[in-house]
């Protein structure tokens, strides 16, 4: 017999008067069934940890059961699990729920690291979606399968697969704010990955866990149809293992990078800068737009409304098509555009009344600038264009319309939503739109991307000389360095120790090894050209110093080390340049090789150049 849900006491599982037999399901070995009036909505609150097997759970159509006790023992337990379509069950406890068979037709959102959540089989079935924020599904020792579900995955989270079971699609969302990224993470056999990832940016990673295979390298290339082929290379001792993830689609406001491989401390290996650009770009909440019948807050603006967009001269009208809405909390690394602390657009920066009044928007939104689209956070001057460091929480929406459009914001030409796949439609309102072809930035945006800096440093220096002609202070706030900038470069020895060059002669540096020493890591201030050189730079690298040559002096003859310009390995190293030369993130390790025992040595380095001169190293390295 079943017990159905009937909620006449409260919102609260625990209430046994809200079910049809008066007790509750986990009391008896019994089928559980939530359903809702078609007229109405159902939230149901599950706040107390229970163990006991609710023999099935159907999660029917407009329900939403959100699990959020604080317990940290096992809270949830069920033979079977169905969520129907239009159907949510949420966890938001440091708890653990085991679930049976899981037919997932609705929606699964897990939202606390602490979370783990085991099923039967390790994998789940259905056509609905995953959403994972801060959390991960599996384990390095638990892989699974997401049958033909779409994951998304938010603000750090890791999918762990066992191989190309990753269901109808993975999105890459929004960022984290400390720092962690999004990630799949798979084993180190061979395998044509061909589960459709979106979204792809530079918060995204690839993991390759531990295990007798060391990957070499990884490439990005362009399939020609908008979407590109993740390569990753293994050694070659074990040759043709290579893992291919062939349906890549990167974010709205990102570009391939240079993909790199970093060796992690428990023996896993991470593919990163795999894509540049972040995914969050939206306009915060307050923002006025213009529409047919004047300005509106944009939170007001739904599905269906007309909004005014501007092409070439004209301002016409268009439908909105979809309205999303999230909140985000900002970083604290002090790095704007990392922490996705708001940009503030003052009034009349750009020009005499535009924008009408302060427009607020994140750091990846762009504005309508010299017949391109400009990230926000590539004009920050620290003058009438900065980072609003005191919201540290904000609610951000984003406004899609048929085609990628220019938008009127406070007066001001920025843009609507672009959809490349970076955003699941969980997170639109769980409105679907479907389309002919997936878009592109390339193809379909409404102007060209602009971040060469040929291009952005004049529009930049522009804004900044207007914002001197209107009485603003030139900015002194200074970019945020990593590390030893105040006391230069020194190396780390295992035992905790600091060696300082004994002897500086143009770019040489030398240093005197004490014996038993054959590991060193090269410390240094570390910073990115983004910030040292202007946002019209468009790296973002922590860079350190840049490594030409290094040779060693030991047991009577010196020695050229190549360990850091070709090993696989890239704790602290970024890519390799030219071959000849490498910059280091500020920390980076230096594998000496065998030593002659009981001696001392000598070690040279030739430092072409620090983070604060990253634009004149082909200069300098000539």
């Amino acid at each position: 017999m079943a017990v159905n849900w009937v909620g006449t006491v409260s919102n609260k599982w625990f209430d046994a008067g809200n079910w049809s037999t008066n007790t509750l399901p986990q009391s008896q070995w019994t089928n559980a069934v939530i359903s809702t009036p078609s007229s109405g909505t159902t939230t149901i609150i599950y706040d107390q940890a229970d163990s006991r097997t609710i023999g099935s759970l159907e999660i029917g159509n407009k329900v939403t059961l959100t699990v959020n006790t604080n317990s940290t023992s096992q809270v949830f337990n069920s033979n079977t699990l169905t969520i129907d379509q239009g159907g949510t069950l949420a966890f938001n406890t440091p708890g653990s729920a085991l679930l049976g068979g899981v037919t997932i037709n609705g929606t699964l959102q897990i939202f606390n690291s602490a979370s783990t959540i085991t099923t039967y089989s390790k994998s789940f079935d259905g056509t609905g979606t995953v959403v994972l924020d801060n959390s991960s599904i599996g384990s390095p020792t638990s892989l699974g399968g997401m049958g033909s579900l779409t994951t998304v995955l938010n603000n750090g989270s890791t999918l762990y697969l066992n191989g190309n079971v990753g269901g109808a699609g993975i999105t890459f969302g929004t960022p984290s704010t400390t720092g962690q990224k999004n990630s799949i993470a798979l084993p180190d056999y061979q395998q044509s990955f061909t589960t459709p990832i979106k979204g792809l940016d530079a918060n995204s990673t690839i993991t390759v866990l531990k295990s007798g295979n060391v990957p070499q390298s990884a490439s990005l290339t362009s399939n020609n149809d908008g979407t590109y082929t993740l390569t990753i290379k293994f050694s070659t001792n074990n040759s043709g293992n290579d893992i291919t993830l062939t349906k890549v689609s990167l974010g709205a406001n990102s570009a391939p990078g240079q993909p790199t491989i970093i060796s992690n401390t428990d023996g896993s290996w991470s593919v990163e800068n795999i894509a540049t650009g972040s995914n969050a770009v939206c306009y915060l909440e307050g923002t006025m737009l213009l529409t047919p019948d004047g300005e509106r807050a944009v939170e007001s603006l739904k599905a269906g409304d007309m909004i005014s967009v501007r092409e070439g001269d004209q301002t016409l009208s268009r439908v909105i098509i979809r309205m999303g809405h999230a909140r985000m909390t900002t970083g604290t690394s002090g790095m704007g555009d990392v922490d996705n602390t708001p940009v503030r657009i003052r009034a009349g920066a750009l020009a005499d009344g535009i924008p009408s009044r302060d427009l607020l928007v994140t750091p990846e939104h762009c504005m309508a600038l010299d017949g391109g689209f400009i990230p926000a956070r590539m004009l920050v001057n620290g003058m009438s264009i900065i980072y609003d460091r005191t919201i540290t929480d904000y609610n951000y929406y984003h406004v899609e319309t048929l085609n990628h459009s220019i938008l009127i914001a406070e007066g001001a030409l920025s843009e609507s939503y672009l959809d490349c796949g970076h955003r699941s439609d969980a997170l639109m309102g769980d409105a679907q739109v479907t389309r002919l072809h997936a878009l592109t930035w390339e193809k379909d945006a409404a102007l060209p991307l602009l971040t060469e800096r040929t291009r952005v440093e004049t529009i930049y220096m522009g804004l900044v000389e207007r914002a001197a002609s209107l009485g603003y202070e030139p900015s002194t706030t200074h970019a945020p360095v990593n590390g030893a900038a105040s006391t230069g470069l020194y190396l780390q020895l295992e035992n905790g120790g600091r060696l300082r060059a004994m002897r500086v002669r143009g770019d040489q540096h030398l240093f005197m090894l004490p014996e038993g020493i054959d590991t060193v890591r090269i410390v240094s201030g570390a910073a990115r050209p983004f910030d040292t050189i202007g946002p019209f730079v468009d790296d973002r690298r922590m860079l350190g110093v840049l490594v030409g040559t290094a040779t060693l002096w030991d047991g009577g003859s010196w020695k050229e080390m190549t360990s850091h310009l070709t090993s696989v390995s890239t704790d602290g190293w970024c890519n390799v340049e030219d071959g000849t030369m490498r910059w280091t993130n500020g920390n980076a390790r230096l594998d000496l090789s065998s030593r002659e025992p009981n001696a001392s040595a000598l070690l040279s380095l030739r430092i072409i150049a620090s983070s604060t001169e990253a634009s004149t190293t082909a200069a300098k390295a000539a």
